[in-house]
């Protein structure tokens, strides 16, 4: 009865009999009727699916079948099949193996036993992922026609294929893989359809240039409906470390914006929100470096004008000085601050003062500061006080009750951005 328990959808690491740790099952089950399967692999390269078991348990004598149906990374059925399971009541066991005729891309195969006595349905499904034989050497010459400034976002899900590629267990589990592959597939379907892999407005996830010349840096932007690049549009990049809050971010800035244009009477801009994936660690000297290479890169893959800067915590001082190093590139500057800042430990006012004097004094400014989470030597107020010292103009400058998160940081930034800040 192993079968039942080695099916790969279930048959995870941190289950107990994958530690040797002995497991009591009750057989039959007292629920009654049951069906699992075992496929041979979860990553199909050959143009076949393997089941190497279908198990069931059946209750009563008579003919019993198992229907198979897979659907593709669309959702349509891609093939179906009937397996025959010879037997009596009880455990009933048969092996099948599927032709292939799907394009590359995740496989959802379900099954459903049909046997006399049953009154509810039994199921079993798994996840699987199809690379047909050639797709690496395909998938890279279909890389090399995109456009240059897009080819970095595709290679870089290429190599993360491969690299899932060269670890992929026969029975680990196809869900990850299947969405990279999906996802790339989708961007060539779309550069071959539009010549472009930029959706016509909604989320899009870059590939930023690695600092240093390293690994290439996950940008996830927000697009406006409709907007191509080199058409007019107002850009945020925020800075901040908040693992996973991005792709909500870009997800949900379309419909903040049309609410806040709804409630103020004021109509929305083309926005582009650019919200990159950044390390955990702060180092401020390679902080300000890899945020004046986003501006730079950002304003060449966008085809845009000048890009407003918002950074969290410490990240809000690095983006004051790459304002104050690269004033060409940055429209304006939003610092949202909370815990832990103190970017320039004992720094005297004139030291403080040092810091912006790069900053042109027509400079956009504004500061949401949280002082609930503020300590006592929080520089914040100091910086601000050096703004106004240096002739700029610091608007909104509002303390805000409660603590700072990624919600506040993305919703403030993008409604600064927008013009639509109250």
């Amino acid at each position: 009865h192993a079968a039942l328990l080695d099916d790969p959808a279930v048959g995870r690491a941190d289950r107990p009999w994958r530690r040797g740790i002995p497991l009591q099952v009750a057989w039959p089950p007292a629920a009654g009727p049951a069906l699992h399967g075992r496929v041979a692999r979860t990553l199909l390269r050959d143009r076949s699916l393997e089941i190497a078991t279908l198990a069931a348990v059946v209750p009563d004598d008579g003919a019993a079948e198992v229907r198979l149906v897979m659907r593709d990374r669309h959702g349509e059925v891609a093939g179906r099949e009937t397996a025959p399971l010879p037997g009596g009541a009880g455990l009933r066991t048969a092996g099948v193996t599927l032709p292939l005729a799907v394009p590359a891309g995740s496989l959802r195969l379900g099954a459903t036993l049909d046997a006399p006595g049953l009154t509810a349905p039994v199921t079993w499904e798994t996840d699987l992922v199809h690379l047909p034989p050639g797709w690496p050497e395909r998938t890279a010459r279909r890389i090399a026609a995109a456009p240059a400034a897009e080819q970095p976002a595709l290679q870089w899900r290429l190599d993360a294929v491969t690299a899932a590629l060269a670890t992929h267990a026969p029975l680990a589990p196809a869900g990850a893989l299947g969405t990279t592959v999906d996802e790339l597939e989708m961007l060539l379907g779309r550069l071959e359809d539009t010549g472009s892999t930029l959706p016509r407005g909604g989320p899009y996830l870059a590939a930023a240039p690695g600092l240093d010349g390293g690994a290439p840096l996950p940008c996830s932007l927000a697009l406006p409906a409709d907007w191509r690049p080199g058409e007019p549009a107002a850009v945020v990049l925020l800075l901040a470390r908040a693992p996973g809050a991005a792709e909500r971010a870009v997800a949900l800035t379309p419909g903040l914006l049309a609410e806040r244009a709804e409630r103020t009477g004021v109509p929305a801009p083309d926005l582009i929100l650019a919200y990159p994936h950044l390390p955990p660690d702060h180092d401020p000297e390679r902080a300000r470096a890899r945020a004046g290479q986003l501006v730079r890169w950002l304003r060449s893959f966008l085809a845009t004008g000048p890009v407003h800067l918002a950074g969290v915590d410490l990240l809000a001082a690095t983006a004051l000085e790459v304002a104050a190093a690269e004033p060409e590139h940055v429209a304006g500057v939003l610092a949202l601050t909370g815990v832990g800042f103190v970017p320039y430990p004992g720094a005297t006012p004139a030291e403080l003062s040092s810091r912006l004097a790069g900053l042109d004094p027509g400079l956009a400014v504004g500061w949401y500061w949280f002082p609930d989470e503020q300590l006592p030597d929080d520089q914040a107020a100091a910086l601000r006080a050096a703004l106004r010292d240096r002739g700029l103009a610091v608007s909104p400058a509002r303390p805000v009750p409660g603590g700072l998160d990624a919600t506040q940081a993305w919703t403030r930034s993008v409604v600064w951005a927008a013009g639509l800040a109250p």
